[in-house]
């Protein structure tokens, strides 16, 4: 382990001493570039959650519909069967 830092430590002071690399210039743009397509990618993930979400909501919604058709024909039936006996 203090062989690790001891290797870190020269690294570090050999990249202070040179001055940032011609490629370090490139870095940044090519970061932000990567940060802003990683923020569109997860706006259009939220998106498409939220979409999701309101289809779920939705399907919910129809499914409790059609439970209650269903209680009522049930109900329709049973009383049917009740007046024929």
């Amino acid at each position: 382990m203090r062989e690790l830092w001891l290797a870190l430590t020269i690294f570090l002071t050999g990249c202070a001493a040179s001055g940032p690399a011609p490629e370090a210039n490139a870095r940044p743009a090519t970061e932000q570039a990567e940060r802003q397509r990683l923020e569109r990618e997860l706006r259009a993930s939220a998106r498409r959650e939220k979409a999701l979400r309101q289809e779920v909501a939705a399907l919910r919604q129809q499914l409790e519909a059609l439970k209650s058709i269903e209680r009522g024909v049930i109900e329709r039936e049973e009383r049917q069967s009740a007046k024929e006996r």
